[in-house]
Parts: structure tokens; sequence; C-alpha cells
């Protein structure tokens, strides 16, 4: 049996900073930016919103021109960002500054610790990202970090990124149109990068997919203990169920079929376990 659990976007926006909005969540520095929270996050808390299987924070991130987030900390964590419109200039403490275009799949390993910066690089056009956190395989490792542009396939799935890719996808990957520093064993030269490779997380349970569908088309989504789509932009339908734009499902049991009622953009996370069942 599946069961499908729905999550409206309206009603989960945190808005940042008091030229933005009138409540001051951000504080100095954060103006400009508005949040949709997927996971209790902040300002937006709820104890009964935690999580889902690997995921511990799912941020769509809308940026006004030249808004976007001082340098801060992170910790044992997998983060995960995927591009959806304008250029983010990305800074950190590895030595990076590189601007993000849409259709761009980045990955950071925040391990024993990381220190970045994400801004909208433009000054008159918005931006928006999301930024998906997980729960690593094992804490403390070395910092990482690879990007690559990649190609959504029409009505198809297509792998953005997984800690249990076959050993010439692992490989592939960390060449892959990407800056890569640090975190695998089997590290190569990144100017030897090929395009439309799946980046290769430090979490053998999860994989992120992406695919853009037409109206009228539609994919399967495989059976897997936890299933987490979000909609970027379009409309689609699970079961009786529609989605649109920043909406999101939570599916668990014997998988679904995702059907398109307008042209649309959709990242897929599949994971075979729960951050839970890692700490048991």
């Amino acid at each position: 049996m599946t069961e499908v659990e729905i999550f409206p976007a309206a009603g989960r926006f945190v808005t940042h900073g008091q030229t933005a909005g009138v409540e001051e969540h951000g504080g100095a520095g954060l103006s400009g930016i508005q949040t949709r929270h997927s996971f209790a996050f902040g300002a937006h808390y709820d104890p009964k919103n935690t999580g889902f299987g690997l995921l511990v924070a799912h941020n769509d991130e809308h940026l006004e021109p030249g808004a976007g987030f001082d340098m801060h900390p992170h910790r044992d964590a997998e983060i995960i960002t995927w591009v959806v419109e304008g250029t983010i200039r990305h800074i950190d403490s590895l030595g990076h500054d590189t601007l993000l275009a849409p259709g761009t799949v980045q990955w950071q390993g925040a391990g024993g610790g990381i220190v970045h910066s994400e801004r909208n690089a433009s000054a008159d056009r918005p931006a928006r990202f999301v930024q998906v956190w997980l729960t690593p395989d094992e804490f403390g490792l070395a910092p990482g970090y690879a990007s690559a542009q990649v190609k959504l396939e029409t009505n198809m799935l297509t792998l953005l990124a997984g800690g249990a890719l076959g050993q010439a996808e692992a490989e592939a990957t960390v060449t892959a149109e990407a800056t890569v520093t640090a975190g695998f064993e089997d590290e190569q030269d990144p100017s030897a990068g090929e395009p439309d490779l799946p980046l290769r997380i430090r979490q053998r349970h999860a994989a992120l997919y992406g695919t853009r569908l037409e109206g009228g088309g539609a994919v399967e989504l495989e059976p897997a203990p936890y299933t987490h789509v979000f909609v970027v932009s379009g409309v689609v339908r699970i079961e009786e169920d529609p989605l649109e734009s920043g909406d999101a499902a939570r599916i668990v049991g014997e998988g679904a079929l995702l059907q398109c009622l307008d042209d649309a953009e959709v990242l897929i996370w599949q994971m075979q376990k729960s951050t839970r069942d890692l700490l048991a």
C-alpha cells in the first residue's frame, strides 16, 4: 500500500530582514531572502516535522538581487544544492569561489567543519535555489566539494546525485565538470571532466533525481521506504493529488505514478533508510 502525504507551499515562507518584509528572523545581512522550509527550521519550528527519511532540511531559497547568506558554518551534513534561477556565487573555506548557473547541482560534504556563503551574483535579477541537508554515512570526515551542470531528461528521471553509484559512475563523478576537493579515496583530476554525470555523495542510502515533464507526460516512481517529491515549477499529480510549484509530497510504500498536468520541473529523493535507522 502506498501512503502519500502532501505539504503545500502556502504558509511555509519565512521572510528574512527588515527590508524584505514585516518579520525579522534573519537580522542584519539577511535582507532580501525569502525561504520556504519543508521541515522544522529556525523560526519555522514544528516539533512534529523535523525530517523525513535521511532529509533534515529542505529549503527553497528566493533571493532578491545582491541578497544572500554571509559566511556561516556547517558540520556533519551532506549538503546538496540545485540552482533554479539566476546565478549563485558560492564561496567556502576550502578555497572555492564559484558561479553556479541554473541546472547546476552542487555537493558539499561538511564533514568535520566547513564555512561557506551563498549570494545572488546579479545586481538586478532575482535568484532561486533548492538546498537539502542529509545525515551522512559517517561523522567527522574531511570536508569536500563538487558541482556539475546537468541537463534534465524529458519525461524520464535523471540521476543527479547518489551515494551508491556503480564504480564507473563513482570514478567519473569526481571528474564531472566540477571543482572537486577531498572526500573520496579515488579522487581524480577534475580538469578531465565530462558533463551530465551524477555527483557522488557520502550517504549510500540516498539518491536525488530530477525530471522535466511535458503536459500529459508521466514517470513511474519505484518503490522505496522513503520518497520525497518537490515541485520546482509547473503542476503535477500523484494519484489524485495535484501539486503546484513549491508543493512537496512524502511517499511511503509501493511507489507511485507522477503525472504532469502542466509543464513541470521536479526533484525526487529516494531513500532506503532514515536518520533514526542510522542512529539506532
